[in-house]
């Protein structure tokens, strides 16, 4: 197949699913920028004029309608697909491994974008499902994700279930690639997944007083 046919070929929900590695999931991934309504009202002081605001405005569409569709042109991040791209927000969905490495990139690249000016975050949530889950109800899903980021303070990313700021998410992304590779250069056995999965529950329980049995996690992941 010519390269301008493959580019012209929409792929089905399924078939994005499938180019996921390991489960063949899809994500979904809603971005928001916090507190705009702030930067606008208080952000330019005594400097305020109708054209720096028309100004600022506009730069944080480019962002989002323009440099964000540029991101999703890219190899990494080309099974992914804009359902919405413009004002201060994003949804967007796509094979789930590439929709958790986009949600990071897009946090970076906003901060690069806005000279890490330390007012202008994000705010993100991901939903990870199959690919015949509705469409209307995950875009609900990952709206509730990203409230949920939100109101632990913004500045987040919600995704399975827990919110983390976006210095914890990186960290956590570089075990998750570190996992990837051990289970895939056969070092481990994928039980080792569902073994780590158990003990995050049972941390989570100990943590939010539901088990205080829940502690037993920290020596059987010593172990």
């Amino acid at each position: 197949m010519e390269e301008r046919e493959r580019e012209s070929v929409v792929l089905t929900w399924n078939e994005l699913a499938q180019r996921s590695r390991g489960r063949p999931h899809l994500g979904f991934l809603k971005v928001d920028a916090d507190r705009l309504g702030q930067v606008f009202a208080r952000g330019l002081a005594d400097r305020d004029t109708i054209s720096r605001q028309a100004t600022l405005n506009r730069e944080i569409n480019l962002f989002f309608s323009g440099w964000v569709q540029h991101l999703l042109t890219e190899s990494r991040f080309s099974d992914c697909y804009p359902l919405f791209c413009g004002g201060d927000d994003v949804l967007v969905v796509g094979p789930w491994d590439a929709i958790a490495n986009l949600a990071g990139t897009i946090r970076e690249d906003y901060r690069a974008f806005t000279a890490y000016n330390p007012d202008l975050t994000l705010s993100a949530g991901v939903l990870i499902a199959e690919s015949h889950y509705p469409v209307c109800q995950a875009a609900k899903e990952v709206e509730k994700a990203l409230e949920q980021a939100k109101e632990r303070g913004r500045d987040r990313i919600s995704i399975l279930g827990a919110v983390l700021r976006w210095q914890d998410w990186a960290e956590v992304y570089q075990e998750w690639e570190r996992l990837h590779d051990i289970l895939q250069g056969e070092r481990a056995p994928s039980a080792l997944l569902h073994r780590l999965l158990r003990y995050g529950q049972m941390w989570r329980a100990y943590r939010d007083g539901r088990d205080p049995l829940g502690l037993r996690a920290q020596p059987l992941l010593a172990y």
